[in-house]
């Protein structure tokens, strides 16, 4: 039997290579999501923490807290635009890997067609060569008699 041999096998290792550093990016990008979730959620505690007390202060400390309050108001939307960002980022990476599996399933496909293809010609040709012996055999056993 003939071996397989799919033309296009290089091209379908080089989509499943960038895939595969396609789902590595987009792993890196949700760790960094997740790191700057949990950054906002600290820095939204830090504003409720540094919001909460101003019983007793007087007209200078409750100055210098609010400037506290509103530094750590500014930190905190700060840090929500950069989770913003990121969180574009994260979704147009989940997209870029998406495409990719799109593109190497369509290579894969052919493969598979190919092969499907090449296992049905092999079988005509082993069937043709089966037939081939059987007349033979036939026409020397109708000589012999």
């Amino acid at each position: 039997m003939k071996r397989f041999l799919f033309r296009l096998e290089p091209l379908l290792n080089l989509r499943r290579l960038k895939e595969q550093q396609a789902l590595e990016t987009f792993a890196r990008e949700v760790a960094e999501q997740q790191r700057l979730e949990a950054e906002l959620a600290a820095r939204t505690d830090r504003l409720e923490q540094a919001v909460a007390a101003n019983a007793g202060l007087s007209a200078r400390e409750l100055a210098e807290k609010q400037a506290f309050v509103e530094r750590r108001e500014r930190e905190r939307v700060a840090a929500a635009e950069r989770l913003a960002l990121q969180t574009a980022r994260v979704e147009a990476q989940r997209e870029r890997v998406a495409e990719l599996a799109r593109e190497r399933e369509a290579v894969e496909r052919l493969r598979e067609r190919a092969h499907e293809r090449h296992t049905h010609e092999e079988a005509q040709r082993q069937s043709a060569f089966l037939d081939e012996l059987a007349a033979q055999g036939y026409a020397r056993k109708a000589a012999e008699a």
